[in-house]
C-alpha cells in the first residue's frame, strides 16, 4: 500500500460545503461510519455548528465507475421512526413536524414530471423531465444544490429534519446534501407539490 492508483477523476461525498472535517470509524460490525462537523451559523446556545447524522460509507459501481455511497446508520431506526410517502400523480400533502425532528422516506415509483418538497426556507425539486434534484434554501441566497439522477429509474430522497438543518440521502446514498435552515424549521410543516 505505498501507491495509490485513481480509476475515476476526483469525486466528493457531499453537494454542499456545510460538512467538514469528517471523522471516521472503522471495524464497527465490519462497517465505516462517517460523522461530519456541518459549518452551520446557528447562534442557539452560545455557538455555531453541529454534527451530522452518522453515515455508513461503502463504493458502489455505476456505469464502470465507482462513487461514493452514504447512507444514514441502521442505529438511527432505534430512535426516530422512517415514515415512507410514495408520491403518486396528482398526489399533494402537508406533513406537520409538531416540534420533532423526523426521517422522512420520498420514493417516486415512475417519472411524475416536477415535483418540490418544502421544510419552511428550504425546497427540494425533482424533475424527471431532466433527471435533476435541485435543493435549496431561497432564503440564504447559496447558489442552489444540483445532482443528476437516472430518471428511468425510481428515485428515492430520504430527508432527516432537525433543529436548523435538513439532510438529503438520494439515489441510494449516492447524493448527499446537508442544507442549513431556519432554527425553527421543526415548528414548520413539511409540503409535497407537484
Amino acid at each position: 500500500g505505498y501507491h495509490f492508483t485513481p480509476e475515476s477523476e476526483r469525486q466528493s461525498a457531499y453537494s454542499t460545503r456545510l460538512p467538514y472535517a469528517a471523522q471516521t470509524y472503522s471495524g464497527v460490525e465490519n462497517r465505516v461510519i462517517s460523522v461530519a462537523w456541518l459549518r452551520t451559523e446557528n447562534n442557539a446556545g452560545g455557538f455555531r455548528g453541529m454534527m451530522a447524522v452518522p453515515a455508513e460509507l461503502s463504493l458502489v459501481k455505476e456505469n464502470d465507475r465507482y462513487k461514493m455511497k452514504l447512507c444514514p446508520v441502521k442505529e438511527l431506526e432505534q430512535h426516530i421512526k422512517t415514515q415512507d410517502i410514495l408520491c403518486e400523480e396528482g398526489k399533494s400533502f402537508e406533513i406537520p413536524l409538531n416540534g420533532r425532528a423526523a426521517v422522512l422516506n420520498f420514493v417516486w415509483k415512475t417519472n411524475l414530471g416536477f415535483t418540490t418538497i418544502t421544510a419552511g426556507d428550504v425546497s427540494a425539486s425533482v424533475n424527471f423531465d431532466t433527471g435533476i434534484l435541485t435543493i435549496e434554501n431561497k432564503k440564504r441566497c447559496e447558489e442552489p444544490v444540483v445532482n443528476s439522477f437516472e430518471k428511468e429509474k425510481e428515485f428515492s430522497l430520504k430527508v432527516i429534519i432537525d433543529s436548523g438543518i435538513l439532510e438529503f440521502f438520494g439515489n441510494d446514498g449516492t447524493i448527499y446534501a446537508a442544507v442549513e435552515a431556519e432554527e425553527d424549521v421543526l415548528q414548520n410543516q413539511v409540503v409535497q407539490k407537484r
